[in-house]
Formats: structure tokens, sequence, C-alpha cells
């Protein structure tokens, strides 16, 4: 699906790259249809880009979608469409009054929903934590061991108020995730379905493969561990 999104994204920008110069061209001509048709095209593949990509993330995916969460919070899908919106205001009257009018439509919509964000409540579910659970997944597949790819770890808080989760793969390796507060933190570990512990365990600190690297990102936190062979090499 992400090569489609990219795909119409490219597709999009080029129209609409070659649509708005053209359509200042040919504001006098007697027949603007070249520029009409690529602006028509930058909209539809935006638009068509747009929804592929909210459907895509709206969708949980693999992640553990806790019952109280309802759904997963859609991205900015606002942004593009009144992008969008935007370059048909600018060139349609230029051209096409039509385009114009799909122009200013795009545009409304576009400044409603970002009206309705800008009112939200922030919440523990929201796009960074979403897109931590994945990130945790994405690290767990990256180091599963015999198709385990399971992730354990700890959150902790960091400096300035940020809160960080440390991760353990199945092989050892670690990595992290910051988040802006521990309830994110805690719902990203859920969504992702990790293991949460309140402190290392031995046998998880045995396991971990910890080199120079690793011991500055972990600021002095007293773990053991085999060393790392690619950090020493």
């Amino acid at each position: 699906m992400r090569p489609i999104v990219r795909l119409l994204s490219a597709v999009a920008v080029l129209a609409f790259a070659a649509g708005l110069p053209w359509a200042y061209a040919a504001r006098d001509a007697a027949d603007p249809t070249a520029p009409v048709a690529l602006l028509a095209v930058g909209t539809a593949a935006t638009l068509i880009a747009t929804a592929l990509y909210t459907w895509q993330e709206v969708r949980p995916s693999g992640l553990t979608l806790p019952e109280d969460a309802g759904r997963l919070p859609a991205p900015a899908w606002w942004a593009p469409v009144g992008v969008a919106g935007l370059a048909d205001l600018a060139a349609g009257p230029l051209v096409s009054v039509p385009v114009a009018v799909l122009g200013l439509v795009l545009t409304c919509v576009a400044l409603i929903e970002l009206g309705r964000r800008l009112r939200r409540e922030p919440g523990e579910l929201n796009r960074a934590t979403v897109r931590a659970a994945r990130e945790i997944q994405a690290f767990g597949a990256r180091h599963a061991v015999g198709g385990d790819a399971s992730v354990e770890g700890v959150i902790e808080h960091v400096a300035r108020g940020g809160t960080r989760i440390v991760l353990v793969g199945r092989d050892g390796e670690f990595g992290d995730q910051f988040l802006a507060t521990p309830e994110q933190a805690a719902r990203a570990a859920e969504l992702a379905g990790m293991t949460v512990h309140e402190k290392f365990p031995a046998e998880l600190v045995g396991r971990m493969r910890t080199g120079p690297y690793e011991w500055k990102r972990m600021a002095g936190m007293q773990l053991g561990g085999p060393a790392n062979p690619r950090a020493a090499a």
C-alpha cells in the first residue's frame, strides 16, 4: 500500500508543479484544457493517496487495541487536502471556475478539520503513541529469534519530563523509543503487545548485548550482559 501512496503523491506533486505555472500562462488562452487536466490529476491523486494512507493508518494492523480506545487516531489528512485546495483555488480562477470552486470546498473542509483538532483534548492514544507502538513491533520483527518477535523492557523517566521505553529484542539487541508522558509510553507498549517490567529481570539482563554505545544511551543504568561484538568491531 505504501508504494502506491508514494507513487500517487509523486504524481500529485508533478501535476501541480506543471499545472500551476501552465494555468497562469494559459489564463488568456481560448482552450485551457491541458492545465485544467493537470490540476484535476493533481487533486485526484492527492485525495486518493490521502484516503489510502488514512485508511491504512487507522487500521490496527497487528496492534493490540484496548476496548476503551475506540479506534486509532487518523493522521493529519487535512494538510494535503488543504494544500490541494489552495492550489486549485489559486489556479482555478485563471482557467476554470469549477476548479476554483473545488479548491474552495477542499480548503474549507481542511480548515474545519484543523479547527476540530485544535479544540480536541490531547489524550494518551495520539499519533505519536501509535507511531511508537508500530516502531516497537518493527524492532521486534527485526530482532526476532525462531519466529518469536516479542519485545521486553522497561519504562523510565528522562530529563525535561520525557519518558523512554527501553526495548530488548529476542536476540538481545537494545533499542528505545521516546514519548512525552509515562501514560503515552505505557499505552504504546500495550498497543505493541510488549512485556513491560518494573525493573530488568536477571534473565533479560543476561540476554542483553550491551556495547559502549548502548551503555552511553542507558545513561549509567547498572546492567550487565555480554558485550555486543558489532559495537566492539
